[in-house]
């Protein structure tokens, strides 16, 4: 299945995406200088509610900062030899381990493009998003001109089976997400008692389309698929990237949340 809604979060803000049948359309977006940041994103999450009352689920979009792009002169190799290029190529690239990232990569003949990012960044973005109850099952980026011919895929959260169907798995998109404009205002149907409107049961695939950015879970494992194809998300365990004092997000559990997504450490000149 395909998620009908993105979610871009990064230093700026966090911006909720709907899929649309030509690209993605902006739902919304909440400033991190909010001065409830919490009651602003349940605001978000009602409009989501309101678009898609039987429920729904969202992939969680990377911002390139977080991510080290690299193009390696591979030849058209096989796929266990170019997985060991990659591998090689990572080490060093990063201020981490390659056993502590996750890539994914693209081939266009003789070329490969890489992807990485670190697996805690990926965890902090999972974690704020549950929190928030928008039922987070993958993670993507948005490659800006990066040579991957699809978008970038880091796989599954440790929490996808809670949202999706038995038995589903979450396809990536053939194409980067594309914004072509805004989504229909939403139902905003209140739950009786004023409340949100119900807990969100697994939810549907979507059409075909399109790109944005975004986050990390203190879970231990995540799902990107090991499969190695013409475009392979490969998983490969990940710690945080940089200690630089982060926004704070307010839980609902009443004790502030630090963002932990990292600065840019991940990208060397």
């Amino acid at each position: 299945m395909k998620p009908d809604f993105a979610l871009s979060l990064s230093f700026d803000g966090i911006g909720l995406l709907l899929r649309g049948s030509e690209g993605w359309l902006r739902v919304g977006a909440v400033s991190l200088h909010v001065e409830d940041l919490t009651a602003e994103l349940a605001d978000l999450r009602r409009a989501a509610l309101g678009l898609r009352p039987g429920g729904f689920v969202t992939k969680l979009v990377i911002p390139d900062a977080q991510i080290r792009y690299l193009t390696l002169e591979t030849g058209e190799v096989d796929a266990r030899t170019r997985q060991r290029m990659i591998r090689h190529a990572l080490d060093g690239a990063t201020p981490y381990s390659v056993e502590d990232l996750v890539y994914d990569w693209s081939a266009d003949g003789s070329t490969t493009h890489v992807a990485a990012v670190a697996r805690e960044t990926l965890d902090e973005a999972e974690a704020f998003a549950l929190e928030h109850r928008f039922n987070p099952v993958c993670f993507v980026a948005v490659p800006q001109q990066r040579g991957f011919a699809t978008e970038v895929f880091f796989g599954e959260t440790a929490a996808a089976a809670e949202f999706l169907p038995e038995g589903s798995r979450v396809e990536r998109d053939a194409r980067a997400m594309e914004v072509t404009g805004d989504a229909p205002p939403p139902a905003m149907n209140a739950a009786p008692d004023g409340g949100e409107a119900d807990d969100d049961p697994p939810a549907s695939s979507g059409p075909e389309p399109e790109t944005l950015p975004g986050f990390r879970s203190r879970r231990a494992t995540h799902g990107p698929s090991s499969e190695a194809s013409e475009t392979g998300a490969q998983v490969v365990k990940t710690p945080r990237i940089s200690a630089q004092a982060a926004p704070t997000f307010v839980s609902r559990r009443g004790a502030p949340r630090r963002l932990a997504l990292p600065p840019v450490a991940l990208v060397k000149p």
